[in-house]
Formats: C-alpha cells, sequence, structure tokens
C-alpha cells in the first residue's frame, strides 16, 4: 500500500471492504501512504462495528441486520423444505 500515493495509474475513487476491520486496516495503509483519506479515497466497511465510528477517520459503515437475516434464512428454508 506504500505505493499507492506514488503510482502514476489511476486509483478508485472509492473501496468497499466487506468488513469493518480490513477497511480500517486498509484506511491505515491508504494513509501511511500518503492517501488523504476520504479526500483522495473514500473507504467503507460493512457490519457497523461501535468502534469503527471512532477511529482517527470515522469508517463509513453498512449496518446488517444479522438477527432479521437470520429469520428471514430461516422462514424461507421452512418453506422450502414443506414444499
Amino acid at each position: 500500500m506504500e505505493d499507492v500515493a506514488r503510482t502514476a495509474a489511476p486509483r478508485p475513487t472509492a473501496v468497499l471492504r466487506l468488513h469493518d476491520l480490513p477497511a480500517l486496516g486498509l484506511v491505515q495503509a491508504l494513509q501511511e501512504g500518503g492517501v488523504r483519506v476520504p479526500a483522495d479515497v473514500a473507504a467503507a466497511g460493512y457490519e457497523d462495528l461501535a468502534f469503527a465510528a471512532t477511529a482517527v477517520v470515522p469508517l463509513t459503515s453498512v449496518r446488517r441486520p444479522a438477527h432479521a437475516v437470520g429469520m428471514r434464512a430461516g422462514r424461507l428454508l421452512m418453506e422450502q423444505t414443506a414444499q
């Protein structure tokens, strides 16, 4: 990641990681490489961990309603097996 700021190749304007922890690591690596987050590259995670909002650069995160998703999946499974 340290070469990100020095490369001539176009870089993305935003990055989404599928969990907040790798997203926070990405933010740190980008900053260490001289990339300004979110001015140069926006970063977001998925899971909405409470501490992600308190990081040096607060992380945008998508909340996953785990209980609701599990309930819906269970209902669908029961419907499918009843047929």
